[in-house]
């Protein structure tokens, strides 16, 4: 589902109007709801273990991974409380255009009172959190993350000194933005453009491209202007090397595949994920296809199981974003389900205890600007697996300074 255009340029053109004529601007946001949206009271167990068996059914006779207490984990029912969007909105969600009167465009986003109004909480109970989105199975799933304290203050410290050095690194893709001479706009979704430089994206992708004249006088379009950003874009091959190397991180990627693969069990049992898609046949294959990296993790202390489990963390490279990217839907094509965690910025000098610096660590938040609500989520306490790929989203302005985000999605 996409934006309607017709809709989007309606709303431009109505806010100019108002401006104008010095009206005071409505803020849509405060007819959406009087109070904070939470996930339901009810709570369903979600059973895990048979489609578990059946999905990894060549290494059920391998006594020493079916015994392993991270498999045994697997096996629980998980406990979870589901949010379809459309439900909150109600009548105020309009299936054609996608709530366009809802999301707010600068500059008359007010992010003091989203942040009041439309924010939607984690459960605060252990329980997983599921958010359905009106278009094309697209999800969010919030899980504890259960890492160690010690790991969360450790991988973060190792990152900070990363943003220390101001590294960047191109991205590429809509998150990166694009640069329209014309406009002098950096983005590419309708929802962060100023009211005179309107852009939409094109159906299928929010992928913007430049028209320009050239010496010819010829009409030409020029994909792909992205800007580069403060990152840290690990390749597979300087992923796996730095997981060699990094006890933490090593166990940040550990409850991240555990998380991945209950958030797969879940999604194909909403009827999500399509039965074809077998998203735990290259966790299944691991031991044959890459056999070195299992036995090198092994090496490293780990068991045959949790060795696997890094091992097929290191399949694809990851982004460690340092600043906020602009409004994008998630574009890559080699994996549906992305995996997110965020973590503060951990300076030298300013660890106090382990307790007290992950308490203080500053959390951060995904915003839904056209579907009008957003997500809270923890620094290094929260894990997010999610499909996007239709749904437009960026983060709050929060990762600019307090905190950065780790992203990656294995085959």
């Amino acid at each position: 589902m996409v934006t309607c255009v017709t809709c989007v340029e309606d709303f431009q053109q109505c806010r100019k109007r108002e401006n104008r004529n010095g009206a005071v601007v409505q803020n849509f946001y405060s007819s959406l709801y009087k109070n904070p949206r939470f996930f339901p009271d009810d709570t369903q167990n979600v059973h895990t273990k048979m489609i578990i068996q059946e999905s990894l059914i060549s290494l059920q006779e391998n006594v020493e991974i079916v015994s392993d207490s991270l498999y045994l984990e697997l096996l629980l029912p998980v406990r979870s409380r589901v949010l379809r969007i459309v439900d909150v909105l109600g009548e105020k969600y309009n299936d054609e255009c996608c709530k366009v009167e809802g999301g707010g465009f600068p500059p008359y986003f007010d992010m003091n009172h989203f942040q009041k109004n439309n924010f939607i909480e984690n459960p605060d109970d252990g329980s997983v959190g599921i958010i359905i989105f009106p278009r094309n199975d697209n999800f969010l799933m919030i899980f504890p993350s259960d890492i160690p304290n010690e790991a969360i203050v450790e991988f973060s410290k190792e990152e900070t000194k990363n943003i220390a050095t101001g590294m960047i690194n191109g991205r590429a893709g809509a998150a990166g933005g694009v640069v329209n001479s014309d406009t002098n706009s950096h983005s590419m979704s309708a929802c962060t453009q100023k009211s005179t430089s309107l852009m939409v994206g094109r159906p299928n992708s929010v992928g913007m491209s430049v028209l320009y004249q050239n010496g010819h006088g010829k009409a030409t379009e020029f994909k792909s202007i992205y800007n580069d950003l403060h990152m840290n874009h690990l390749s597979t091959q300087t992923k796996r090397d730095n997981a060699y190397d990094s006890v933490s991180m090593r166990q940040v990627l550990l409850r991240e595949m555990v998380t991945r693969i209950k958030t797969i069990v879940i999604v194909k049992s909403l009827g999500l994920l399509d039965d074809g898609e077998d998203n735990l046949k290259a966790l299944s294959n691991i031991l044959e296809d890459d056999t070195a990296t299992v036995e090198q993790f092994k090496k490293l202390g780990h068991s045959l199981f949790e060795s696997m489990l890094l091992a097929w963390s290191c399949t694809t490279g990851e982004m460690r974003n340092h600043e906020a990217i602009k409004a994008h839907k998630d574009g890559n094509k080699s994996h549906k389900i992305e995996t997110l965690t965020l973590f503060g910025r951990v300076w030298p000098g300013e660890i106090d205890s382990v307790h007290n610096t992950v308490k203080q660590m500053k959390g951060g938040a995904l915003i839904f600007p056209l579907d009008g609500v957003g997500v809270n989520y923890r620094s290094g306490r929260d894990i997010i697996h999610c499909n996007l790929k239709n749904t437009i989203h960026l983060p709050d302005d929060s990762r600019n300074l307090f905190n950065w985000s780790k992203v990656h999605g294995p085959a």
